[in-house]
């Protein structure tokens, strides 16, 4: 983000700046939604707005250019659509570097992962019985079409050795090459800016709520703190200056939302040492491969062995029958397989993932997202297991879920507005009974 901002006000790379800009916008993400949460989803809903709007319009350009439209550079279409689906030649230089071929894909991957932060935080859903199944895979067709459109629509206006051999991302050589001045990659880097500011909000906005349940389960240092709501600012001044109908105010995990802020700088100046552009690549497959991949082989995994083991019996009462059977849980498995074995294989000295142009090493980035899920579940085996054993008691949690009718109507639906939360160590069962009693 902090790049594309230097680009988009005609100034050159200083690494500082860049750095400073990244912290300012994720500590900027976490003050928005601990300030007024509905404000974050306000901002996240416009910048999404955004975002499928510069896709239309990328794909309407892209389109218009190959059937010979000039924007200002002259009718550049033409000779691209027929150097790019030129099967011929497009193919003509096939590639047998598998390490690249799992990167690659684990950066597609990424790029859809978003289709997951829904379900973290369905209590701010209205109607999700509703609403959600509907919007969820309408909201996947939508960009799963439009971003294999806008792929389409740059090779019809850009070739692709010119994409190979240049230091700029795909969509500013589109608008450069496109209308033919520095003006319009300027005006798209602040696009792409503003994008990734929205990647921001929403994953700060989920990743706050999934440290929040974490912490319900009484496994954090200082739980209760981290596992609170508190009313937000907003909420209060407008109870304090302005008439309201006297219902609930308006909560955000405020100490959640400060511990993901304090562990993203920490992310930030651990990969300090690199340039900005090779940080990021490093960040991203480091949560495309630790987040997606390690922890989406482990669930596809663990739907199979559930869904074929006999002992468990788990079918007989799913009371649904997926479309498919297992077909997606064995196709989404294997691929993951794939990429958690091929990233161990070293590029090609060519590829843009190798040592010679990342400084890193091919091994180095997988190792870390393994041994942060070794360190996390060590973590919550010491917790759960070894220290009962060891101080002879056990962690009890007590959740209560408040659930109401929505819109306190008849035929509304139950939602949860709000959960108590308790947890004490108890020496032995009958002392959780007598608690409970």
């Amino acid at each position: 983000m902090g790049q594309y901002i230097m680009q988009a006000a005609g100034q050159p790379d200083n690494p500082e700046a860049i750095r400073g800009i990244a912290v300012a916008a994720l500590l900027g993400a976490c003050l928005i939604h601990g300030l007024w949460r509905n404000g974050g989803i306000v901002l996240n809903n416009v910048l999404a707005i955004i975002k499928i709007l510069t896709l239309m319009a990328v794909i309407i350009i892209g389109f218009a250019v190959a059937g010979g439209a000039s924007f200002g550079n002259g009718p550049i279409g033409r000779n691209a659509v027929k150097e790019n689906f030129n099967t011929r030649k497009s193919f003509s230089r096939p590639s047998d570097d598998a390490g690249s071929y799992a990167r690659s894909i684990v950066y597609v991957v990424y790029s859809y992962s978003g289709y997951k932060q829904p379900f973290y935080v369905l209590s701010e859903v209205s109607h999700p019985k509703k609403r959600f199944a509907k919007a969820t895979i309408g909201t996947m067709f939508l960009i799963a079409v439009l971003f294999i459109l806008a792929n389409v629509a740059y090779l019809c206006a850009v070739p692709k050795d010119r994409v190979l051999g240049d230091e700029l991302d795909m969509a500013n050589i589109f608008f450069r090459d496109v209308f033919g001045n520095e003006t319009a990659p300027r005006v798209m880097s602040g696009i792409i800016a503003l994008s990734i500011f929205g990647n921001i909000v929403v994953m700060t906005f989920t990743a706050s709520k999934v440290k929040q349940e974490i912490a319900k389960e009484g496994i954090l240092p200082f739980s209760l703190h981290f596992a609170r709501s508190t009313t937000t600012p907003y909420a209060w001044l407008k109870r304090r200056f302005w008439r309201t109908d006297g219902g609930p105010l308006e909560q955000s995990p405020a100490m959640a939302l400060a511990l993901h802020g304090v562990f993203a700088v920490i992310l930030v100046a651990a990969t300090s040492s690199n340039t900005p552009s090779i940080a990021y690549i490093v960040l991203v497959l480091l949560y495309g491969y630790t987040l997606v991949v390690l922890v989406g082989f482990a669930v596809a995994s663990g739907v199979l062995y559930l869904r074929f083991s006999k002992k468990r019996e788990w079918t007989d009462h799913l009371g649904f029958k997926p479309w498919g059977g297992p077909t997606a849980a064995i196709i989404y498995s294997c691929t993951c397989a794939f990429m958690i074995v091929g990233v161990f294989i070293p590029p090609g000295e060519t590829s843009p993932f190798s040592y010679a142009t990342t400084g890193v090493r091919h091994y180095i980035v997988p190792i870390v997202g393994l041994c942060m899920l070794l360190v996390g579940y060590s973590y919550y085996f010491v917790f759960a297991k070894l220290i009962p054993r060891l101080i002879k008691k056990v962690l009890v949690v007590e959740r209560e879920p408040i659930i109401v009718r929505q819109g306190d109507r008849q035929d509304g639906e139950w939602v949860q507005i709000l959960e108590v939360v308790e947890f004490w160590w108890a020496a032995r069962q009958a002392d959780i009974k007598e608690a409970r009693n």
